[in-house]
């Protein structure tokens, strides 16, 4: 499909009877490419809407930072210039606007082209939504975030697997618990995972990716990649999906014999069941030939949750001398908000009144007892 913006077109996605994915962008065709990248990287053509010149001057730019930050110049060039092909005049010119500054250490210079290209990503998102919230994949509840990244090179058949042939798939993950795995070995970024895309990897094993190895709340439910089917030897198209049962019959990509061709579309998780099934699989449809496949993730859909509250509690001590006694406790500290209080006496103190960061106590008998009193305070993290 064919559209001469970075729109999306927003389609509810159900693990069990999937519709066509979600895209953005054109379908943008690329020069025959079958070596790896490091000796002939993809060379996009552009759209209509594209500005060539534009993009290898963003490029041109930032190679030297990203050498020093990345590590992989040429892997690195290849992944950018794939994305900015598939960007609007608007959107690339929301980049060229981001410049070196010599004053600025790589890391941070490469931060701030890092950022910017997350935010034109979630730009295209919130255009896609037109007003409506995200549909949680499989449930009719709107309950997605979609976390927007830095693309991140996770598989190239060009230089782990080959070729997938028609009428086959292929499984492949996309998130990683390992602090020592590495994408190359699905043919992608080389180097550590959580330092060539650290949203690919838990935060448990040095990635910036929230969610534990008990806790599957934070892996992501859906994937936005970028799809590119390069140099194929047949007429055919690509299925992308979780991989769980029979494949769907939409198709992330078509394509003629010869042509290289990029999209991006959603893919929902393949919960990683077993049986070949990992976190996403592809199928060469088609009744003969073969094709490379490349996959840059772009972001990520994660279950929304609650953000903990961020709780101290103060106690307070006090002696009771009289028949009956009354104290506060002290006040909240900036920022927080008194959310219980708690009185605690001995057992020859009644308790008469808990109020609002106090406790009134009596007693019968004629001597001194203590008594706390706690309050609970509480407030939203970073607030």
């Amino acid at each position: 499909m064919r559209e001469s913006s970075m729109r999306f077109v927003r389609r509810t996605l159900a693990m069990a009877a999937l519709t066509p994915p979600l895209m953005f962008g054109a379908v943008v065709p690329v020069q025959s490419a079958t070596q790896v990248f490091a000796s002939q990287p993809l060379v996009v053509s552009s759209p209509a809407s594209a500005a060539p010149v534009v993009v290898h001057q963003i490029l041109d730019r930032w190679q030297a930072v990203a050498e020093q930050v990345v590590g992989s110049e040429a892997n690195w060039r290849d992944v950018f210039h794939t994305q900015l092909m598939l960007m609007p005049a608007t959107s690339l010119a929301q980049l060229d606007a981001v410049k070196v500054d010599a004053a600025d250490s790589a890391a941070e210079n490469y931060a701030r082209l890092s950022q910017a290209m997350r935010d034109i990503t979630m730009q295209a998102y919130m255009l896609s939504k037109g007003g409506k919230s995200q549909l949680k994949l499989a449930s009719t509840v709107n309950d997605q975030v979609f976390i927007p990244m830095s693309p991140c090179r996770i598989v190239d058949t060009r230089n782990v697997g080959g070729p997938i042939a028609a009428g086959t798939q292929r499984a492949f993950n996309w998130v990683r618990g390992v602090s020592t795995f590495s994408w190359a070995e699905q043919g992608g970024a080389p180097g550590s995972g959580a330092t060539a895309c650290p949203f690919t990897v838990f935060a448990y094993a040095g990635g910036q990716l929230p969610g534990s190895v008990a806790d599957l709340r934070g892996y992501p439910s859906a994937a936005m990649a970028t799809v590119t089917v390069v140099n194929p030897t047949a007429a055919g198209n690509l299925v992308v999906w979780g991989g769980q049962g029979t494949f769907p019959q939409s198709s992330a990509l078509n394509f003629a014999i010869g042509q290289t061709l990029a999209n991006t579309t959603v893919i929902p998780w393949g919960q990683r069941i077993g049986a070949g099934v990992q976190d996403f699989t592809i199928r060469y449809n088609g009744p003969s030939g073969q094709a490379n496949v490349v996959v840059d993730l772009v972001g990520f859909f994660v279950q929304n949750s609650a953000t903990p509250l961020d709780c101290v509690t103060l106690t307070s001590s006090f002696g009771c001398s009289a028949a009956s006694c009354i104290n506060f406790n002290q006040s909240c500290p900036s920022g927080y908000t008194q959310t219980a209080t708690y009185c605690e006496g001995q057992p020859n103190l009644t308790l008469e009144v808990v109020g609002e960061g106090y406790c009134e106590f009596s007693k019968a008998v004629p001597q001194l007892i203590n008594y706390n009193v706690k309050t609970r305070c509480c407030r939203v993290p970073g607030q």
